[in-house]
């Protein structure tokens, strides 16, 4: 990625504010100084960790999943209102206006793969809450007045 009209400063704010909900899994990576900006990759610090991208065979990467790479931008884009981020996955230009939350097919013809799916954030976050609420959770509607 590629981030212009901030800080590397900005930046690692940005990673400390998304590291609460990937307990500090997510790192910042190939971090270099251009010219105009600022060139650098999300990764992870532990691979078995949370936060980790899924290849399209889903084994465990060194790289930083959707989600992760989703939510630093946000809080970058929080913390940095003017900063603009090149993603090198969509070939577009992020900014506070819009153009995060772009999803690919990473995986093949025969087995597709969502990049939102490339991981096990959901899986993650499901076991969290049945360890918070006992039994079944039961979902009701109500009932409309006549």
């Amino acid at each position: 990625m590629f981030a212009v009209n901030c800080t590397a400063e900005q930046l690692q704010q940005a990673l400390d504010i998304i590291n609460v909900r990937y307990l500090g899994n997510i790192t910042l990576v190939d971090l270099e100084q251009t010219g105009k900006g600022i060139q650098f990759s999300l990764g992870v610090k532990d691979s078995n960790g949370p936060g980790v991208l899924l290849d399209s065979r889903r084994r465990r990467t060194t790289s930083a999943c959707w989600h992760a790479v989703e939510g630093f931008i946000e809080e970058l884009l929080a913390v940095a209102e003017e900063a603009e981020v090149y993603s090198d996955l969509t070939g577009k230009w992020i900014t506070k206006a819009g153009g995060n939350r772009q999803d690919k097919n990473i995986g093949t013809e025969d087995r597709p793969l969502l990049l939102s799916r490339a991981c096990d954030c959901n899986s993650r976050a499901q076991k969290a809450i049945e360890r918070l609420i006992l039994g079944p959770v039961i979902f009701r509607t109500k009932k409309k007045a006549k």
